[in-house]
């Protein structure tokens, strides 16, 4: 039998910090895994640990206990470099405040991404940004985009390296609840057009009919809804 390859899979994952005298529990025996062309929301009020959790799938910390994989590559205990290459490659990020560079126009925010990996594919990031509704957009500023087209271009920035996992932190934040449906709406577009797998944290229970699974971030474990 061949073993199946998840574009992530947590298994028995632990972190705490320390408060005070006191490490302080945030996630305790996490295990998830989630498979291409699936989009599941880990939902929750904040301070429960769902940053904590993205961020440790998005290997931009490790665990202090447990295993995660990325697309099948184990990056629980690999080197600096090894998991810079592994962000580069493998993991799109659609951060809460866009993160936007503010000196480059939409086109050029997905050309700067493509860089890192080593090529620069201009036709491909306006068909992408054109796809998400940006065609009027593409010399933009991020100072000139409203809220919902910095949100756009942050997506088709996730997308355009076709990384296998793509990564979400709370996308609706700043956006009013027809905004906010509409960009989870693309992300789940995008997910099943390019058949990645996609994670959204977020504490909007308002998208939650849009994904494949839901699970909730209790005692720093994650419990399936319907399960």
């Amino acid at each position: 039998m061949v073993k199946q390859k998840f574009a992530l899979e947590m298994k028995g994952v632990y972190k705490s910090y320390r408060d005070g005298d006191h490490m302080q529990p945030v996630l305790q025996d996490l295990n998830l895994t989630v498979s291409d062309g699936e989009l599941v929301a880990v939902v929750g009020p904040s301070g429960l640990g769902k940053s904590t959790f993205l961020t440790i799938a998005g290997a931009l910390q490790g665990a202090d206990e447990g295993t995660v994989a990325v697309n099948g590559i184990q990056i629980s205990g690999i080197s600096q470099k090894g998991l810079t290459e592994v962000r580069r490659h493998q993991i799109g990020f659609i951060f809460q405040n866009h993160q936007l560079l503010p000196y480059l126009n939409a086109v050029d925010q997905l050309t700067a991404v493509q860089k890192l990996v080593g090529h620069r594919d201009e036709a491909a990031a306006k068909s992408l940004l054109t796809d998400l509704g940006l065609g009027d957009s593409l010399n933009k500023f991020p100072d000139q985009m409203s809220g919902g087209e910095r949100q756009r271009t942050a997506i088709a920035r996730a997308f355009i390296n076709h990384p296998d996992l793509i990564l979400a932190d709370e996308p609706t934040a700043s956006l009013d609840g027809a905004r906010g449906y509409q960009v989870v709406e693309m992300i789940r577009r995008e997910v099943k057009r390019f058949n990645k797998a996609g994670v959204i944290v977020t504490h909007d229970e308002r998208v939650l009919d849009l994904m494949d699974r839901i699970f909730y971030l209790e005692d720093g474990r994650l419990v399936e809804k319907g399960a």
